[in-house]
């Protein structure tokens, strides 16, 4: 978290180890602006960029996946 942007970190809720099926490494943010983010632990400090801007281009909440690339799903997308 120290490598995040200092406004990514102030706006992070929660972090908690979600370990997908796939991907031991998987961990889930809940972001104070009502989004999640599913990321790698390996990867999402160089990843964790694109989030601002991801958000930006969307007008509603969801999950930001920036586990293999970087992309946005509406709520009606995603599993839980």
């Amino acid at each position: 978290m120290a490598k995040f942007p200092k406004a990514i970190r102030q706006d992070i809720a929660e972090i908690k180890a979600t370990r997908g099926d796939a991907n031991p490494y998987q961990i889930t943010l809940n972001m104070g602006d009502g989004n999640k983010i599913i990321a790698d632990s390996r990867t999402i400090a160089k990843k964790i960029q694109y989030y601002p801007s991801i958000v930006a281009q969307v007008k509603t909440t969801g999950t930001v996946d920036l586990e293999v690339g970087a992309f946005f799903l509406t709520g009606k997308e995603v599993s839980e």
